[in-house]
């Protein structure tokens, strides 16, 4: 019995995936910059708590050091580059479905953030930006007393 590597692929139903597929082809229109460079936006999910916000991006394959974090003009700006795999002597490539090249994302900060102590974490192929509130400016809920 001969071992095969094959790649199964489901047909999906057609209404279920067009907003899968609108919404890659609108990731991938205009994915090269001016300079002829490609560029890419990692999935990123943005969450609030009581005390301050998280913001995480999927970014397998780098290192923290890839990454360029600031606050800058009311925004946190977040950018780096996924290098391409090497070509090895010996590999042909069958399918290349990770996106490579330059990434820029930026988030714009309500007045409630405290920018100097903003903090990352890059850790299992996810950054995790924690941008904390300040104290004073979180909205607090006022108790009303009987007379």
């Amino acid at each position: 019995m001969k071992n095969t590597l094959t790649y199964r692929h489901r047909i999906p139903n057609l209404f279920n995936a067009l907003p899968a597929d609108f919404s890659e082809l609108l990731e991938r229109f205009g994915s090269e910059n001016v300079d002829g460079t490609e560029w890419f936006a990692p999935a990123t999910n943005l969450a609030e708590t009581d005390d301050h916000y998280e913001i995480s991006l999927d970014i397998a394959g780098m290192q923290s050091e890839d990454f360029d974090i600031e606050v800058k003009d009311g925004q946190l700006l977040v950018t780096g580059e996924r290098k391409d795999e090497a070509e090895q002597e010996g590999k042909t490539w069958h399918r290349k479905e990770r996106v490579y090249g330059k990434f820029h994302r930026a988030f714009s900060l309500g007045k409630d953030v405290d920018t100097g102590s903003v903090d990352a974490c890059y850790s299992n192929g996810v950054l995790s930006i924690r941008v904390p509130k300040i104290p004073e400016r979180q909205a607090r809920k006022i108790t009303v007393k009987n007379s």
